[in-house]
């Protein structure tokens, strides 16, 4: 199959009237009520940071749940982008703007430390739309990831025998105080992940790929 290379045309963000505009019929991606009410809640906080693609007759090709979120809390104007596609590739392209968006993932023990640091500016995960469950296993795969990277360097190496965990990447932690690396020590020793997520919350990790 010949891939195809659209012509690169400049984006021309347009203002219209949400009446003129409709939900694809055929969309294959569903918006649940939290999904709604999440978009919802950051269409009221942020407002519209970004605009939803739409076709030559005004059909949503990316950005149903804005849209549906807009109207709901009652926005008479929302922004667009006029796409060129049209048929299947315009399809195509609606089903690959969500597919690379699923592909994508978080790194977690950057994520629960900007989540500490935006709750210190009164913004919590919920209003982020995390609930408490998600942001628990968020700590605990960030401790898991710590613990694994520990085990590792115990061996010598990885378990598939892929030389030294050092020469692949190091994680750098600034400690709050001595006392608070002596525990941090004994704990990575001890290969204890509940006591590594409560010392690990507040302080600035960064992994060091070699």
């Amino acid at each position: 199959m010949t891939k195809r290379t659209p012509k690169k045309a400049a984006l021309k963000v347009e203002t219209v009237a949400i009446a003129a505009l409709e939900l694809d019929p055929r969309n294959a991606r569903r918006h649940p009520e939290r999904n709604l009410e999440s978009i919802k809640a950051s269409l009221e906080r942020f407002g519209q940071q970004k605009p939803i693609v739409v076709d030559g007759e005004g059909v949503i090709v990316a950005g149903n749940g804005t849209f549906a979120a807009a109207k709901a809390l009652g926005w008479k104007t929302i922004d667009v982008v006029r796409t060129r596609l049209r048929g299947a590739e315009a399809r195509a392209y609606a089903i690959s703007d969500n597919r690379t968006a699923e592909l994508a993932e978080w790194d977690a023990a950057e994520l629960s430390k900007q989540l500490e640091e935006l709750s210190t500016d009164g913004i919590s995960a919920e209003d982020l739309a995390f609930s408490d469950e998600e942001v628990e296993e968020l700590l605990k795969g960030a401790t898991a990831e710590a613990g694994e990277g520990t085990e590792a360097r115990r061996h010598g190496g990885t378990k598939g025998g892929g030389g030294s965990i050092e020469d692949q990447y190091k994680v750098v932690i600034t400690c709050k105080d001595e006392p608070h690396q002596a525990d941090l020590l004994d704990a990575l020793d001890r290969n204890d992940g509940g006591r590594l997520g409560e010392l690990l919350k507040d302080v600035d990790c960064r992994a060091l790929v070699g």
